[in-house]
């Protein structure tokens, strides 16, 4: 039987306040695909004219770069958390995804090597090569429990009986395997009643390690879903008590993360689909050099000065408060003492 758990547990966090300053980031986030498998209504990923308008790459990290990273991190001695394979795009989309987990698994820089996957693509790797490609944790996505529920959230044509089994087999060689650990999520709103999250429950009980049933929120900066008529709940499972708290102030993203999209821009938020938080390019930056640039520290300082909602990008976003487990707002004035801010203030 699988446990019901959020996806970030509150007490497998880092104490951000009393660490930082952190020497390296906790957790990077490198991202194999721009592009996905499914179009889906919540995601602006999924927005074909909103991605487009961007300008930002779409396609697939150069193996190259995707190696002159991981070595970034060997050269520089760091230890991370976790690496997470995935930004905007489906990952598995990438022709060597494998090889991408094995290269970071075999670096011996990570204690935790994931990716979060819709699991459409299942089918194209043999579930023993998933389980043993040194993958710890596949976080899966499921936007419903028919057909006609891809078609409508995901506007998508896919065979849902077949991606249960797909999902079932690769759960199976994982456990055969000493294999990745198994998340399963979905969204309220992708099943609209109690009795079809019963149902959702009863169908992927067996077949991963844990799972849950998330909200929908709008953590994506300037991309507002009421036009698209989706529904929008108040609060995000990962933070209930958002929903007697404000707007949090710190955005602690750029305090423990550091994320390098498909084409090695580096950014100082995951949540920032169009790109506009740039703090140099990993192509011919090391991620030492992006992770204590000028760049990076302005942005921290942003939000330690409490800017973040005069910010273009920062002020019309959610994920702070509708997603993020950390809250830093609290320790504000050690931070900025640490930081060397209080007397510029």
């Amino acid at each position: 039987m699988a446990k019901y758990e959020t996806r970030s547990p509150k007490n497998e966090r880092t104490d951000l306040i009393s660490q930082s300053p952190l020497s390296n980031p906790l957790t990077l986030l490198i991202e194999p695909a721009s592009i996905c498998s499914l179009k889906c209504v919540f995601c602006p990923t999924g927005d074909y004219n909103a991605s487009k308008a961007t300008g930002k790459y779409q396609g697939f990290i150069d193996l190259g770069l995707y190696e002159k990273l991981i070595s970034d991190c060997v050269e520089a001695n760091w230890n991370l958390k976790t690496l997470h394979l995935q930004k905007d795009g489906e990952a598995m989309l990438h022709p060597e995804f494998l090889r991408l987990c094995r290269i970071a698994k075999d670096s011996g820089v990570f204690e935790k090597v994931e990716t979060t996957s819709n699991a459409t693509l299942l089918r194209r790797f043999d579930p023993y090569a998933l389980a043993t490609c040194g993958l710890d944790r596949i976080k899966v996505s499921i936007y419903g429990i028919s057909n006609e529920d891809y078609q409508k959230n995901c506007r998508t044509k896919i065979d849902f009986e077949r991606l249960v089994e797909s999902i079932k087999e690769l759960f199976l060689a994982c456990q055969k395997n000493n294999g990745p650990k198994i998340y399963i999520k979905t969204m309220y709103e992708n099943l609209g009643s109690q009795e079809r999250v019963k149902e959702f429950l009863d169908i992927f009980d067996d077949c991963c390690d844990s799972i849950n049933v998330e909200n929908c929120v709008e953590n994506w900066p300037n991309y507002s879903l009421e036009p698209k008529g989706v529904q929008v709940s108040q609060s995000h499972i990962l933070s209930e008590e958002a929903k007697s708290k404000s707007q949090k102030l710190i955005c602690p993203q750029p305090f423990y993360n550091l994320t390098v999209c498909a084409d090695g821009t580096a950014l100082a938020c995951c949540a920032d689909w169009e790109v506009k938080n740039r703090i140099g390019e990993a192509v011919n930056q090391s991620l030492p050099e992006l992770w204590n640039s000028d760049q990076m520290n302005e942005f921290r300082f942003m939000m330690l000065k409490g800017e973040r909602f005069k910010h273009p990008v920062c002020g019309q976003c959610n994920y702070p408060t509708q997603v993020c487990v950390d809250n830093m707002d609290p320790g504000r004035d050690e931070l900025l003492e640490k930081y060397g801010l209080v007397a510029s203030l």
